[in-house]
């Protein structure tokens, strides 16, 4: 019994040690409440491989795809709403990825992935009851229906991509692993005064798609912004 007894101990130890390892490894790289009144501290995962006989997270799947996309010398980013409810302390719903990787090519490095909307390059990765879409940088080329694009033109860059989002705080990059935010429309400062700010001219944002007037509403009753 003292034998079992000490094995015991000497696994509850480990594993406490582990705990506190883990938590370090967890700690925001944003600056601290006491650093700066807007931007609260906001774990992320690291994206290792979750262990076989646990669920795995919605951000641990997104890490994931992040990192099988650029082993393959492709860019991937965290896009989008899962960045604005990160950077405003919120657990996002769920995660999107953009990356210049055509359709075919994130298709064929994720065998079970499913085109959800293909010809405006955007494919899913379902694990389980978790899915992570990921969207192809695009330019848009005219809503002359006022929903959806008439076309699509793949872009290079994330730059590119983002100007063809509905609102600065909805254009916000982050790559998984470092926690650098790719800001190229203004997004944080609009974050840090509340404000719902369409990206470029606003007629033409909400011509190109109606929804974007609820949308735009929509959001600021969620988080308590002006418009």
């Amino acid at each position: 019994m003292a034998a079992i007894r000490a094995e015991t101990d000497l696994y509850v130890l480990r594993r406490i040690g582990h705990k506190y390892k883990d938590n370090a490894d967890q700690r925001s790289i944003w600056p601290t409440q006491k650093d700066n009144e807007f931007w609260p501290e906001v774990p992320i995962a690291t994206g290792h491989a979750a262990s076989h006989n646990r669920i795995v997270t919605p951000r641990e799947l997104a890490n994931s795809i992040c990192e099988t996309l650029r082993s393959r010398g492709h860019e991937a980013l965290l896009v989008g709403g899962c960045v604005r409810d990160l950077l405003l302390g919120r657990e996002p719903a769920d995660y999107d990825v953009a990356t210049e990787a055509t359709p075919d090519q994130v298709m064929a490095l994720f065998p079970d992935s499913v085109g959800v909307g293909a010809q405006f390059g955007v494919v899913a990765v379902q694990r389980e009851d978790l899915k992570v879409e990921i969207a192809t940088f695009r330019a848009d080329a005219g809503y002359s229906d006022g929903r959806h694009p008439d076309a699509v033109v793949f872009a290079r860059s994330p730059k590119e991509d983002v100007q063809r989002r509905d609102f600065t705080i909805n254009g916000l990059l982050m790559r998984h692993d470092t926690r650098e935010v790719l800001d190229f429309v203004g997004g944080q400062e609009d974050l840090r005064t509340g404000i719902v700010r369409a990206i470029g001219e606003p007629d033409r944002r909400f011509r190109e798609d109606k929804l974007r007037l609820l949308r735009a509403g929509r959001f600021a009753a969620r988080f308590g912004f002006a418009i």
